[in-house]
């Protein structure tokens, strides 16, 4: 864990870190050449290396080579995965344009509001939209009510107003 001070560039990602002797030394994952821990070096390293990614198994096997020495301590830095890629994330805007099209759901088909605190219902909303919280009674019957009446009485002045003027 990076205690303070400046970041590790992403390239460590691709290494080891090894201290030994009491000196920081870096180990590449994929062909296990080692040199020092200068980011622009190891970038270069990368561009220039050869072998293929080493499966798991094989760098278990490196670790307990490496484990075995004792003037050779070894910092595997651990990376976590970027979740943004598996979590879907609902904006503040995004959860009130859902909250405006399950009202207008509701209203079109005349589904009593009630319903939006049904178990089947919260399971399908969270099923198809983990994280997103769905409007309940009171919110339908209320400012989503005026927002989408609101929202109708200006579409009609529009029409109305488009027609008087031809």
């Amino acid at each position: 864990m990076n205690r303070g001070g400046r970041p590790l560039d992403n390239v460590w990602h691709h290494f080891f870190k090894i201290t030994e002797n009491g000196k920081t030394i870096a180990k590449c994952k994929k062909c296990g050449h080692v040199q020092a821990n200068r980011a622009e070096r190891l970038k270069n390293h990368i561009n220039t290396c050869q072998k293929q990614d080493i499966k798991e198994d094989q760098v278990e096997d490196m670790d307990n080579e490496i484990l075995k020495d004792p003037n050779i301590t070894l910092k595997k830095r651990r990376i976590q995965s970027d979740l943004d890629g598996f979590a879907i994330k609902t904006t503040p805007a995004i959860a009130h344009k859902l909250d405006i099209l399950i009202a207008k759901f509701f209203y079109a088909n005349n589904i009593p509001f009630s319903v939006a605190e049904d178990e089947h219902f919260l399971d399908l909303i969270s099923t198809l939209r983990p994280g997103y919280k769905s409007p309940n009674r009171k919110q339908l019957s209320g400012k989503l009510l005026e927002e989408v009446t609101t929202e109708i009485e200006e579409k009609i002045k529009k029409m109305l107003l488009g027609k008087l003027a031809h």
